[in-house]
């Protein structure tokens, strides 16, 4: 049997401790800032991909009514209810007369309905993506002008 040295104790030191305890820190901070970036580009990538699909519904809109529907003084737009036209929100599935456009009006992922404009023959649907860096923020700015209601915009070809 082993006997111990007097004044040597086996086990960790304070200062191994302390290093341990500060190497997982920094291991924990770098994950958790690699999976909100993820979670961020996923809502912004749920974003686009809401626009899209508002934007074909619009085109179906306009096929039958012969002009885009309006928005109301909060940018939503009004083109929902029978006979209508009342305001459609996000979560609530778009028709109007006997026509359905959308199963469910999809809402931003951080809250809120998209931003809809409707100034003539021209509409813009607005976002506000999390990812500044976003390569299609500028492409949308170029292709439909910029928008106070968002920084990522998708209007009618």
């Amino acid at each position: 049997m082993a006997r111990l040295i007097k004044g040597k104790e086996k086990g960790f030191t304070l200062i191994e401790l302390v290093v341990v305890v500060a190497i997982l820190g920094v291991l924990i901070a770098m994950a958790i800032s690699g999976i909100t970036s993820q979670m961020s580009k996923a809502r912004d990538i749920q974003r686009k991909s809401d626009l899209k699909s508002i934007k074909t519904s619009l085109a179906l809109y306009y096929n039958v009514w012969g002009q885009y529907p309006d928005s109301d003084a909060n940018n939503r737009i009004l083109g929902c209810g029978n006979p209508g036209p009342v305001v459609c929100t996000g979560g609530n599935p778009w028709t109007r007369g006997t026509e359905n456009y959308m199963k469910i009006l999809p809402s931003d992922p951080g809250g809120g309905d998209y931003a809809y404009s409707r100034s003539g023959e021209d509409y813009s649907i607005a976002a506000t993506l999390e990812r500044t860096d976003d390569p299609g923020i500028a492409d949308s700015v170029a292709k439909c002008g910029a928008s106070a209601l968002g920084n990522y915009v998708v209007c009618q070809d």
